[in-house]
């Protein structure tokens, strides 16, 4: 879908990455009942875990999910790039976003049309790593928790 468009995603409420400066490392992602990644700052040495937990959730705790390795994922990078030219902005670089006019979400109700009916509020959300581009598509946003390792 050519109209797709990042917004910055704010979930922390200090965050401390940005791709510049503190990349986000990725450290592991569950899938029982609920749907966790986990995340490191190796500067503070704090581990964020984002919990997309089941009991939210109509049925499951995520509509979906996919994970790529960064280099085969430019178009985000132009995405990027787009958003912060409109801001005038390029000395900050978020590590979380919202997609709109999401081609997951249109691939998925292609795949699964019932999902309009079932998830109708689902939103595309993408975390930026050092290495990784994971994408999340849920209804609501994680719980996010902070531990010192």
């Amino acid at each position: 879908m050519d109209n797709e468009r990042l917004v910055i995603w704010e979930p922390l409420e200090e965050n401390p990455f940005c791709r510049y400066t503190n990349e986000m490392q990725f450290v592991e992602m569950h899938y029982q009942k609920d749907f966790v990644l986990v995340f490191e700052d190796f500067k503070t040495q704090k581990i964020y875990r984002f919990t997309y937990e089941q009991s939210k959730a109509q049925t499951y705790a995520i509509v979906s999910y996919r994970f790529f390795d960064e280099l085969t994922r430019p178009d985000i990078d132009t995405l990027i790039d787009n958003l912060f030219k409109e801001q005038g902005n390029s000395s900050y670089r978020p590590t979380f976003y919202k997609m709109e006019n999401s081609e997951f979400i249109s691939w998925y109700d292609k795949v699964y049309s019932a999902r309009v009916g079932m998830y109708p509020n689902t939103e595309h959300h993408v975390y930026l790593t050092a290495d990784y581009v994971l994408e999340v598509l849920s209804e609501y946003e994680p719980t996010v928790t902070i531990e010192s390792k």
